[in-house]
């Protein structure tokens, strides 16, 4: 057991830490030394830079980031520590970059991705993780 596997293990309740100049840089929520629940992380201008959400130490419901001025970057769910359903991801400018279907943590079904002016650029089809067109 690593020194960061013991100061875990013995954790409790609400964590928080702050960047240097006072602002907050993270919050989460341990429970017997597991994530549990929202997890919230701030960049160092104050704005928010993701949010997540952890059931029994697994990644486990919406995931969403942004980028330093406050724009939503990506977003997509989580089931047991594996990637499911919709992710979708932005360009800075606040256009859709790419969106892709996920099962089980696995690609599967049509990803497609966009140009920063909106034009569709490509789209693919997987199975189980793998290209199938």
């Amino acid at each position: 057991m690593g020194l960061l596997d013991k100061f875990f293990a013995k954790k409790n309740g609400l964590d928080t830490r702050y960047y240097r100049n006072g602002q907050k840089k993270g919050e989460a929520t341990f429970k017997n030394g597991k994530l549990e629940g929202l997890v919230t992380t701030w960049f160092e201008n104050g704005h928010k830079e993701s949010e997540y959400n952890y059931k029994n130490d697994k990644l486990d419901g919406l995931w969403t980031v942004w980028n330093e001025e406050g724009m939503k970057a990506s977003e997509g769910n989580w089931k047991g520590g594996k990637q499911t359903g919709v992710w979708t991801y932005w360009n800075k400018n606040g256009t859709k970059a790419s969106e892709g279907h996920w099962k089980e943590g696995k690609q599967d079904g049509l990803s497609t991705y966009w140009d920063k002016e909106g034009n569709v650029t490509k789209t693919e089809t997987y199975k189980n993780d793998e290209l199938v067109t």
